[in-house]
């Protein structure tokens, strides 16, 4: 099966509808069973972790999974504004599931998915490392 299927199907009128089916045998995505448990995730946050994965080349989180999804694409495919797309993956990021690099105004971030939660160090004004926090 290929992986896109192109489907012609006649509208109203003379018009004629196109209509393209993904096949979903290429697409899936993990979540871990940890993020899944996490309470302190909301839920459309933990499905965003899952669609940046579908959207990752590397399935293996293990091997360092990264995605370069768009905030508009991700708040389409939730059903959200792009802002709540946005702060989703802050949550996200500031739970230590995924490091967000910025690349500029015009390009879209690149998104860097974890298999375990990340510890992040705790840094007072002054810079003093404090400690780390889970």
């Amino acid at each position: 099966m290929n992986k896109t299927q192109l489907i012609n199907r006649k509208g109203h009128g003379r018009y004629s509808q196109r209509i393209e089916i993904v096949s979903q045998l290429d697409y899936y995505a993990i979540i871990p069973q940890a993020l899944i448990r996490d309470p302190n995730v909301s839920i459309p946050a933990r499905l965003s972790f899952g669609l940046c994965h579908s959207f990752s080349k590397e399935k293996d989180l293990k091997k360092g999974s990264n995605s370069f999804l768009s905030l508009a694409t991700l708040g389409k495919m939730l059903g959200r504004h792009p802002v709540n797309a946005s702060r989703y993956l802050k949550e996200l990021e500031r739970a230590g599931w995924i490091t967000i690099i910025h690349r500029g105004l015009t390009k879209t971030n690149i998104i860097i998915l974890h298999a375990r939660r990340r510890r992040r160090s705790i840094q007072t004004c002054g810079g003093e490392h404090i400690g780390e926090q889970m």
